[in-house]
């Protein structure tokens, strides 16, 4: 009996722990974000997506790109996918959206872009699986999703959200715009 309240208080201080991290504000820019990185360009890697193309990124290079890191199973992830896409709708000829499943399969991604009724064929978004999490975790050292790195048309990071992100706020449509006319 004692043991049984013990693991219900665990499991009670790991929710409220889990609950204290998704209330806390999610929305952090460089440089506070990425002192080490803003301003760098992003390192070069080579991705495949989910309908089998290979992609470079410096051949991307010209447009400003999200590179945005998100999983099924994450459900900030899932909340913040809408805003995300009517981001890309909204810029077709500006923006370049790289989403990058980190669930543990690519047919998990599949399978919930199918469920969630979203077009893999879009103009401006690549959706890709992260095998292995070499471009997550190696390369951007990425531990929390969602996350977007944001890369300026020279492929130099200039800003990066942490957290659900509200892709169609005023806040964000502007440091966008000012990123845009930066060329």
């Amino acid at each position: 009996m004692r043991r049984n309240a013990m693991i219900i208080i665990g499991l009670m201080m790991i929710g409220l722990v889990v609950y204290t991290f998704y209330r806390a504000p999610h929305n952090i820019t460089a440089p506070t974000a990425t002192p080490a990185n803003t301003g760098i360009t992003a390192p070069n890697f080579s991705f495949t997506s989910l309908d089998n193309k290979t992609y470079e990124l410096k051949d991307l290079k010209g447009k400003l790109i999200l590179l945005h890191f998100w999983a099924s199973w994450c459900a900030p992830c899932v909340v913040e996918l809408p805003s995300l896409i009517k981001l890309a709708q909204d810029y077709p000829d500006d923006i370049m959206i790289i989403a990058l499943s980190n669930d543990n399969d690519s047919e998990s991604a599949m399978r919930f872009l199918r469920k969630e009724s979203i077009n893999l064929h879009s103009s401006n978004i690549i959706w890709a699986w992260d095998n292995n999490k070499t471009i997550t975790y190696d390369i951007f050292q990425t531990m929390i999703l969602p996350e977007t790195i944001i890369l300026d048309h020279n492929l130099n990071m200039v800003k990066k959200y942490v957290g659900d992100t509200k892709w169609n706020s005023p806040e964000i449509k502007d440091a966008l715009h000012h990123i845009l006319k930066t060329k």
